[in-house]
């Protein structure tokens, strides 16, 4: 029985376990990849791999030929007007399934899968995460779980690595075909991977093996083309031109030619030198190099190593300089190998590493009032494994729901008729003192007087030096409040304070306010990362015990979870409560303002990795 790791890859897929030794999969011709090519027959059977790519390279079947599909995962396109892209990715890996355990051409003893690891770009949201969790049991491969690309790489490089026990912050630099993926990693001494952070985008090989292609038209024609498809043969070339670029950077890597020849179509001689792919290449590495200097510059950190995954970068000129916007020039990199991901992915499939989920941010809870109050109890802290069950308590804050009698506490506080009062009317900021002094008894209370009147009280909730023995003498306590305030306010947790400022309030105030001075229970659920059985859009909910009827009877409330920044845009959870007393949550962007499911927490969470 195999445990496989099986890196994803938008242009190969490569397969690895572990069994006491690395070992990548080999396939047709003992190559160590499988070209993520589908052509499907007129009669509905499908080809993959190198003789699907082959299809493609021929006019009359390209239009049955799919690729690239990994970069549709997860929307609603349908290629050939039929394939989703889990399903073409679904055939993928039905193939693989068959070659890895029966061909003959296969030299590995697998005789079984027992599981599979599968890795994805760090950057995926939810939508396209469950899409591959569905391509995988579409080919119905026993699927342990989904794992993050720069883990996977980082779970190879503490394997490999022999450093010392200390922090090291590493790069993980994936350039395959179609991404190049960037992430940022810290290992602690105790083996526990961070994911700091991520930049991911589409310049990658096929751009370089593109221009190259062009070039090489040029070089039969005599014609500049725009568009390299609109040659006839601009497939055949575009898969040529991948040929070349590997075979000149072998020449470049073993210190020999700076070029490299051979006859393309028509027996056409073309040359490809060092100095035409450096050019070929100008926009990835420029693009490589400002996603680099990025990241390093925003998180301010000093790199100590770099991983190097995916096939583009074994190309010199790719390396050279990851080096210099490094700063490690003359340092050989750690891991240096575009099976690093696969690598990975096989010692967590079979078991060598262990991946312990935590979360990478403080989750918190806010109550949103229409009066502006945005208080916030951290509920789970960074670091906490995963899965979790959390119970915690917070105090409820000023409403609208909350005031019996507004004339009375407004006729009041202008008054100021009793040392209470006047202390209160003091402590409010000026300009709820001029609403409140501006107030006629005989006009209206509107909603300006309403929202400033409760902005300023959930104001003074924070304050330890509400209380004033002379200013509240004639105030009766209860028990409770009596409690907190032999504590002396300076000893009081905030939590505390609030509450005791609330009891303050009620007490000056025994018919116009609500009694509702009690603690909500909350309780936060958050499952596994690869949970299998349910989303984590159905199982984050907050559930409330205590909570005043009048808020159920509206059926929605206003709540705000700030769980931090995912590339520059702020998100925050509104929740709503139904009849039941069960909070339900919205994943809602700043920036957009549009729902979304609740893929930000997924992306938030980071792995612990253990080594044995």
């Amino acid at each position: 029985m195999a445990n496989l790791g099986i890196d994803l890859g938008t242009s190969n897929t490569i397969i690895s376990y572990y069994d006491g030794q690395l070992r990548v999969c080999k396939f047709g011709a003992g190559k160590d990849r499988v070209p993520s090519f589908v052509y499907v027959k007129p009669d509905g059977k499908y080809v993959v791999g190198e003789a699907a790519k082959n299809f493609w390279k021929d006019k009359t079947t390209v239009n049955s030929v799919f690729y690239k599909y990994k970069l549709k995962m997860g929307s609603s396109y349908l290629f050939g007007d039929k394939f989703s892209p889990e399903e073409l990715t679904a055939m993928v890996l039905k193939y693989i399934k068959m070659t890895v355990v029966s061909s003959a051409k296969h030299k590995t003893p697998i005789k079984d899968i027992e599981s599979v690891v599968v890795t994805v770009p760090h950057s995926w949201s939810d939508p396209q995460i469950d899409a591959t969790r569905r391509a995988v049991h579409l080919a119905e491969l026993p699927l342990g779980r989904i794992l993050k690309e720069p883990v996977a790489a980082a779970a190879y490089w503490t394997f490999m690595s022999d450093e010392e026990e200390g922090q090291r912050n590493i790069l993980v630099c994936d350039m395959g075909g179609g991404t190049f993926d960037v992430s940022l990693c810290r290992i602690t001494p105790r083996k526990k991977v961070e994911v700091i952070d991520n930049i991911s985008n589409s310049r990658a090989g096929d751009n370089v093996d593109y221009h190259i292609g062009l070039r090489m038209v040029e070089a039969i024609t005599g014609i500049r083309y725009a568009n390299l498809y609109e040659y006839e043969f601009g497939r055949e070339l575009l898969l040529k031109s991948e040929e070349f670029k590997i075979k000149l950077n072998d020449y470049i890597e073993n210190g020999m030619d700076d070029f490299y020849s051979e006859q393309i179509r028509d027996k056409t001689d073309f040359t490809l030198t060092g100095d035409m792919l450096r050019e070929c290449m100008k926009d990835v590495l420029e693009n490589g190099r400002m996603i680099i200097n990025k990241i390093i510059s925003r998180n301010r950190i000093k790199i100590d190593d770099v991983v190097l995954s995916g096939g583009m970068s074994k190309m010199s000129f790719v390396r050279d300089m990851i080096r210099e916007v490094t700063g490690l020039e003359n340092k050989d990199f750690g891991v240096d190998s575009d099976l690093s991901i696969s690598y990975g992915a096989s010692l967590v499939a079979g078991g060598v590493i262990q991946i312990q989920d935590v979360l990478m941010y403080d989750i918190g809870m806010a109550m949103k009032t229409r009066a502006g109050k945005d208080e916030v109890k951290i509920m789970i802290t960074k670091g906490e494994n995963l899965p979790t069950d959390v119970f915690t308590t917070r105090n409820w804050f000023f409403d609208f729901y909350d005031i019996k009698d507004w004339k009375a506490i407004l006729t009041g506080l202008r008054e100021q008729s009793t040392p209470d009062k006047k202390r209160l009317f003091n402590l409010l900021a000026p300009q709820v003192q001029k609403i409140i002094e501006e107030w006629n008894p005989h006009d209206t209370i509107t909603e300006t007087h309403k929202l400033s009147l409760l902005g300023g009280l959930n104001a003074l909730m924070e304050r330890n030096d509400l209380w004033k023995a002379e200013d509240f003498a004639a105030v009766k306590l209860h028990e409770k409040a009596m409690e907190l305030y032999r504590k002396g306010a300076e000893n009081l947790t905030r939590g505390e304070t609030e509450r005791f400022n609330r009891y303050l309030l009620e007490s000056i105030y025994p018919t116009e306010i609500e009694r509702c001075v009690k603690p909500l229970t909350l309780r936060t659920k958050l499952p596994a990362v690869d949970d299998q059985t349910s989303r984590l859009y159905q199982e984050v909910v907050q559930t409330v015990s205590g909570m005043p009827d009048e808020i159920l009877s509206r059926q929605k409330a206003r709540f705000r979870i700030p769980v931090g920044t995912k590339k520059d845009t702020e998100f925050f959870y509104e929740l709503f409560v139904d009849e039941n007393g069960i909070m339900h949550i919205n994943c809602i962007s700043h920036e957009t303002g549009t729902a979304d499911k609740a893929q930000f927490l997924l992306e938030s969470i980071e792995q612990e990795l253990l080594l044995e």
